[in-house]
This record gives C-alpha cells, structure tokens and sequence, in this order.
C-alpha cells in the first residue's frame, strides 16, 4: 500500500519481526543499524548478572520483609566471587563480544559458543572456545545469550541444553525471548539446575498474563 516507499529502515539490531523476503519481492532494500545498543545491551546484561551475582535484588527482596534478621550478605544463594567464575557467552557478535570485554575486566574466565565466528576470534580477546552449547553450559557459572533469532536459534536453550547446565548456574538473556524454551527453563529452576535467571526479553511482549 506504500505506492513511493523506497527503502525501509528499521531503527535497530534486529530484522527477525521483518518480511525481508516480501519487501524483496517488491524491489526495497531493507536496512537496519548493526551498531544500534551494541554498549547499552552488553551494560544491561552486566546489570542483570551483577543483580543476581550480588544479590541486590536477592537483599532488597530479603531485607523488606525483615530489616533485623535478614541482613546477612551470607544469604545471598549465589555468593560467588566473579574473579573465580566463568561466564559462558553464545554468540559473540558486536554484543556478545562487548559483552566478553566486560567480564574480563571483572576478572572472569570467558568462554564462548559461535559457530559462525571464524578461527582466532578467541586468540584475539584471549578467551576460550567452545564447539558445542551443552559443553557451554556444562562449564559456567553464568551464561548470557546474545545471538539473532532464527529458526536455528528458536528455542536454542531447551531441556536438552538446560539439562547440561553446571547445577546452580545462571542464564541471562538480553537479546530474543524466544531464544529459550520458558517451560523448560521453568521446570530447570524447579530442580535447582538452573539457581536464578535474569530475563530482559520474553517470547511475547507485553506478556499475556
């Protein structure tokens, strides 16, 4: 119904909500801006773990229902010094790998899963690499999610993947909801595979509560 559109730019990363192929049918190029939150979304990531690392929600949840008793930072159910953690990072794009220079300042070991990334990715930001997502899981601490969505990376963290995780550990997701399989990483939290999660994105926003 555009009859004098002549390109389409979305104001973001992300192009999955896009009919890339209809607008090629139509003959409009279709532009995004790779570089668009590549600092802000690696810095909330950070948030989100360091919320849960640290226990500040964990205390500010504590401490309201019992100023007097529930002050003890040995509470907190994670309690972990970052400087002896490794944090597991899938997709190491403009995001991931800003995110990958954060957590070396923290003093963590980094690794990461991308099939995409080519040889000496790693020997470059001096991290490790990981040739599958459950040996990922198998050996972090933390784990945070900064790949595209895809058909290939829908429900990427499912029961398989979930059920290789280091017991207690924690998943962030700043990049696509439907990246992970909710009613698995529900039941995971259930069994304590999974110690707590900090989720920026969900499958369906707002959430249909």
């Amino acid at each position: 119904k555009l009859k004098k559109c002549r390109i389409f730019v979305t104001p973001k990363v992300g192009f999955d909500n896009i009919d890339t192929q209809a607008w090629g049918k139509l003959g409009i190029p279709v532009c995004n801006v790779p570089d668009y939150g590549t600092q802000e979304v690696a810095d909330h990531a950070i948030a989100l773990m360091m919320s849960l690392m640290k226990g500040i929600t964990f205390h500010t949840r504590e401490l309201k229902k019992n100023p007097k008793e529930l002050w003890r930072p040995a509470l907190n159910p994670f309690g972990k010094r970052l400087s002896s953690c490794v944090m597991g990072i899938v997709g190491l794009g403009r995001i991931g790998t800003a995110m990958a220079l954060r957590c070396k300042a923290f003093g963590m070991q980094v690794s990461f899963y991308d099939p995409y990334v080519s040889n000496g990715a790693d020997l470059a930001l001096n991290i490790n690499r990981v040739e599958s997502l459950e040996a990922l899981f198998a050996e972090s601490d933390i784990v945070s999610l900064h790949a595209p969505l895809s058909e290939e990376t829908r429900d990427m963290v499912n029961a398989d993947v979930l059920a290789h995780a280091k017991k207690g550990m924690v998943l962030i997701n700043a990049a696509r909801g439907e990246i992970v399989d909710l009613d698995a990483l529900y039941d995971s939290m259930l069994s304590d595979q999974i110690g707590g999660v900090g989720l920026d994105v969900m499958p369906e926003e707002p959430l249909n509560l």
